[in-house]
């Protein structure tokens, strides 16, 4: 037994001493994730211009109603200067039913692309914590509002940690996987989840509201060498006139981008 535990010794020494081949790099904290998420906005192209074809399906009492719509969509930022964002719904096929909707439908449409830009600001309300490492270089971010966490802290006399970043995530994650669904307020989003890649780029955001979640599921085609939409789905609900919330379902397909020098009307000085 002594022979075989200073052999099993000797070995682990000389590996150790061996040079063998080079370490993988660590994973990245949850700030270096939020760094690229925050980032990634910040590398969108300075103009980018795209076609898009929209199909949103509605589901109410009355039965199941899809309304289909093509258009354009424009971004810019000039410098020093917040990304500007022009939606253009060009056709729209509504059904006979909704056709007394077809303006709130195109609002709803161009409300929802516009949407996907400030994605990524809603993790500012929110304190935030690494759920999860996926294969293939992706990881979960999920987190819980942060007034919250804080009034949490208040109640079992933590005040002195409110300002502690690690003691914060750390009783986020706890209330996250222990207490989730006692954890629903009015207002904006009480919990968030998303997945994200190495670049910061958001491919699927959960957002859970008192009156029901928000998802959203992005495919990115590189144009140029930088990510941009190839397709995006949002699945959630809304009010719609005197049916009440109903469930709907809005997907929509980009193509033939264009980065900079694309003759966006207000994208140059």
């Amino acid at each position: 037994m002594m022979t075989r535990v200073l052999l099993l010794t000797l070995i682990a020494a000389l590996a150790a001493a061996m040079p063998g081949r080079a370490q993988a790099p660590p994973p990245p904290g949850v700030d270096d994730l939020l760094e690229r998420v925050f980032g990634a906005d910040q590398k969108q192209p300075a103009e980018l211009r795209a076609d898009f074809a929209a199909e949103l399906t509605l589901k109410s009492p009355l039965g199941i109603h899809v309304a289909r719509g093509t258009g354009t969509y424009a971004q810019w930022r000039r410098p020093g200067e917040k990304m500007r964002q022009r939606v253009m719904i060009t056709k729209m096929e509504v059904p006979l039913l909704l056709r007394p909707f077809e303006g709130y439908l195109k609002t709803f449409i161009s409300e929802k692309v516009e949407g996907q830009v400030e994605q990524s600001s809603v993790l500012h309300e929110h304190d935030v914590f690494l759920l999860d490492e996926r294969p293939g270089g992706m990881w979960v971010l999920a987190g819980v509002r942060r007034d919250i966490v804080t009034a949490f802290m208040t109640r079992y006399g933590r005040q002195g940690d409110a300002n502690n970043t690690p003691a914060r995530r750390a009783i986020a994650r706890w209330m996250y996987t222990r207490m989730r669904d006692e954890l629903v307020r009015p207002g904006g989003s009480y919990l968030f989840r998303a997945l994200v890649d190495a670049e910061g780029n958001i491919h699927d955001l959960t957002l859970r509201y008192d009156w029901g979640p928000v998802n959203t599921r992005v495919d990115y085609v590189r144009v140029g060498g930088s990510p941009v939409w190839r397709k995006v789905v949002v699945d959630s609900s809304t009010e719609f006139g005197g049916w009440g919330r109903v469930s709907g379902l809005l997907a929509l397909d980009f193509s033939n981008h264009c980065l900079n020098n694309c003759g966006v009307p207000g994208a140059h000085p």
